[in-house]
């Protein structure tokens, strides 16, 4: 458990969704929030496991990505491919190193 939780607008902003979408998924029980008054808040490892497992193993959305294309990537460049396949750079690592 984390000591800062996110707001409903920052916890659609790190999954890449929308506020109705997130709504939607708490609703169907996909990601879990607390009610704190008048407010939900998230917290962000619980919603990256949700997202971890709803989206498959690292190496199902790395597919089509050569780890020899991988080492020969900017930091800057894993990032954004990190980024948008939804994996975390500690996974991305892991998998280039042949981990996972």
């Amino acid at each position: 458990m984390t000591d800062r939780y996110l707001t409903t607008d920052e916890a659609a902003e790190l999954l890449r969704v929308s506020r109705r979408t997130l709504y939607k998924w708490r609703h169907a029980g996909k990601v879990h929030g607390r009610s704190v008054g008048k407010r939900v808040l998230y917290d962000p490892e619980e919603l990256r496991e949700a997202m971890h497992e709803a989206n498959g193993t690292t190496a199902e959305r790395l597919a089509g990505v050569g780890r020899d294309e991988l080492a020969g990537m900017t930091w800057a460049q894993a990032r954004e491919l990190a980024e948008g396949r939804g994996v975390t750079l500690d996974d991305l690592a892991r998998w280039q190193d042949g981990r996972q």
